[in-house]
């Protein structure tokens, strides 16, 4: 295991290269924990270790927080219906934070073009971007009375 004072006494040019190296393999290992979690997902093979669900398989099993365990299981199920998802992960083209919040939307007809439209897009042009492609009514406006305050004596 490494610890930060280690990294003290690298060149700034060391530190950067590593930085992107390691960013990369992130990005691939990422990729690749999302497919074996939608695999494993698919075959149900959570229930031989007494888990009723994947995601208290990856929460119980594997200690991962309840939300990184949520983006993964979402991704990796959209991955599943439109594989272009992992790759595009792997090359960092999209985060999981933004496959998260666009799976509900992918479907057969829109998901080549929403895919492409979201490459390289930040969370906020991401939210902009399912704004367009899902648009929502807006909230009426509530008038209400508020609850009359007893007079004190």
């Amino acid at each position: 295991m490494i610890e930060s004072s280690t990294l003290r006494g690298l060149k700034k040019d060391c530190l950067l290269k590593g930085l992107a190296r390691l960013v990369d393999e992130d990005r691939q290992n990422t990729a690749m924990l999302v497919a074996y979690i939608a695999e494993i997902d698919r075959r149900k093979l959570y229930l031989e270790h007494a888990c009723a669900s994947m995601f208290v398989f990856c929460t119980k099993r594997f200690g991962k927080s309840e939300a990184v365990t949520n983006k993964r299981i979402r991704t990796g199920r959209a991955a599943s219906r439109f594989p272009s998802i992992l790759s595009m992960l792997a090359r960092g083209e999209l985060h999981l934070s933004g496959v998260h919040m666009l799976a509900a939307h992918l479907t057969e007809e829109n998901h080549e073009e929403v895919l492409r439209r979201a490459k390289h897009r930040s969370m906020r042009e991401i939210e902009k971007l399912i704004a367009e492609i899902a648009p929502q009514p807006d909230v009426q406006s509530k008038i209400r009375a508020l609850p009359s305050r007893r007079a004190s004596m």
